[in-house]
């Protein structure tokens, strides 16, 4: 699997997960747990992390935080109430 090589080889991947609570989700079922998909199968590496956002006015946030959480490299720096860690 590429994401396991990508980990091996010492790349962090970490995520930005959109969420959908309502009924009008493009066909995904509303009880699908995104968050733990991500953390199984998509984010990999030490200290890798998902970001979630449920509503598009938090959308800008969440990218910040994701982007200042990658450039600092320190996921614990920023308190977030929206943030996975693995």
């Amino acid at each position: 699997m590429a994401r396991d090589k990508a980990v091996k080889a010492g790349i962090i991947i970490n995520g930005l997960a959109i969420l959908c609570r309502s009924e009008n989700c493009g066909g995904r079922p509303v009880d699908y747990n995104l968050e733990q998909a991500f953390a199984q199968q998509i984010i990999g590496g030490p200290r890798s992390f998902v970001v979630t956002v449920d509503s598009p006015a938090r959308f800008a946030q969440a990218v910040r935080s994701k982007l200042i959480l990658e450039l600092a490299a320190l996921p614990s720096a920023v308190s977030s109430d929206n943030l996975f860690r693995r």
